[in-house]
């Protein structure tokens, strides 16, 4: 039995990712219940360093969304593929019973 091969959907990847990515930058990490961006601004002011930490950040929820969301869009394919079932291809070299009306 042949192993069936998915198509990656660009569509689903972007989206999944863009969620696991965003919806971090809203949840409070700090005591004062600051989002990241705005504790970084309180914490180090308008220096080099608060870009340096956002950068940091950035690259910490970026590449987990970028794989995370390869991941979650594999499954959601998957199971867009299994509701819609294809038959599998017939073997050309083995016989096929005549239909009905041919000879």
């Amino acid at each position: 039995m042949a192993h069936k091969q998915f198509k990656t959907d660009l569509r689903w990847w972007i989206c999944i990712s863009l969620a696991l990515f965003v919806v971090p930058w809203f949840l409070p990490i700090s005591p004062y219940g600051a989002n990241p961006f705005a504790f970084c601004v309180e914490s180090f002011g308008d220096g080099s360093d608060s870009l340096i930490i956002i950068s940091i950040y950035v690259l910490m929820l970026g590449i987990p969304a970028f794989v995370l969301g390869w991941i979650l869009q594999c499954v959601v394919v998957m199971v867009k593929g299994a509701k819609n079932k294809e038959p599998e291809p017939k073997n050309p070299l083995q016989p096929q019973p005549a239909r009905r009306g041919e000879p």
